[in-house]
């Protein structure tokens, strides 16, 4: 699942277009290099714990002190373990600067090949996050969480204006999946930030950006499927994605999907009363007090 091999085989399927050859190769070599990260840091944890049971990993790993490798210290161990876990996930997500093959393999890769890498793939980083990197490396995670949240900032920023100025209306979508991915990211580093607080109101900030971070997730995996597809049929109806020539005719081309397409752009875009405003509402409800 993580490789994505369906994912490769839907950029490689159909005619060898060199830009569809490229964006396939690009995002083969992230993903080679994320795994490879990913594959180092479960031998580390493999080799301390004698186990790779998830249960037996969370009781052993965070309390051990023993020199397992010979010539690196056991905070050594930790901190490469730590930030190969990282990188790997970061690609995943993708977070900036590892996110530029993201664009190039959306607006290569067929419909359906974009909507299952927008609304599955990438939650696996956030999800590998959640699930291995803060239990498992809390006191790592607290010190890396400025880093993480400036990141998570520069992806929210700088998504936001990357969209912005595109032209091709399935890459400006792609770009739109950076930023939101960016504010999943800054949660998480709020949430980094507060282990072991003894402060109710940290904790409670915590919790909020924690919960913000599983429905921005969720909220995001359903509104950029739904956007990838509809540029989909506007692409069908209309022979083309440049949004100079679309002009304001997608109304007149397909009344209906064009009413959907503003409902799930308003979505995706957070406006109060759907379901994005309610997940970054609350990232940054909690992140604030964190932060600030």
């Amino acid at each position: 699942i993580w490789g994505s091999p369906k994912g490769e085989r839907e950029f490689l399927s159909g005619k060898k277009v060199p830009a569809r050859q490229y964006a396939s190769y690009k995002f083969f070599v992230y993903t080679l290099v994320g795994s490879l990260g990913l594959l180092l840091a479960i031998q580390i944890l493999g080799v301390v714990a004698g186990s790779f049971d998830l249960i037996t990993l969370m009781q052993v790993w965070p309390g051990f002190d023993k020199e397992i490798f010979t010539n690196f210290s056991t905070s050594s161990v930790r901190t490469v373990a730590f930030w190969a876990f990282v990188i790997a996930f970061a690609i995943k997500v993708p977070l900036w600067p590892f996110h530029t093959w993201l664009p190039d393999a959306h607006t290569e890769a067929p419909t359906a090949g974009s909507m299952i890498l927008a609304g599955v793939l990438l939650k696996l980083g956030a999800y590998g996050f959640l699930r291995l990197v803060l239990p498992l490396f809390p006191a790592e995670a607290q010190a890396a969480a400025p880093i993480l949240a400036f990141l998570a900032m520069l992806a929210i920023v700088l998504g936001a204006l990357s969209a912005y100025g595109q032209t091709d209306f399935k890459r400006l979508v792609a770009y739109s999946s950076v930023n939101h991915m960016g504010f999943v990211v800054l949660g998480i580093a709020a949430a980094a930030m507060v282990t072991g607080s003894n402060d109710p109101s940290m904790r409670l900030s915590g919790t909020i950006a924690t919960t913000g971070v599983v429905l921005q997730m969720f909220n995001h995996g359903i509104s950029a499927a739904a956007m990838f597809f509809l540029v989909g049929v506007v692409y069908d109806r209309a022979h083309t994605r440049n949004l100079d020539e679309l002009g304001g005719g997608i109304w007149q081309l397909a009344p209906v999907y064009g009413g959907i397409l503003i409902f799930s752009s308003m979505a995706s875009l957070g406006l109060p009363g759907l379901s994005g405003f309610v997940s970054e509402f609350a990232i940054v409800r909690g992140s604030w007090p964190v932060f600030s």
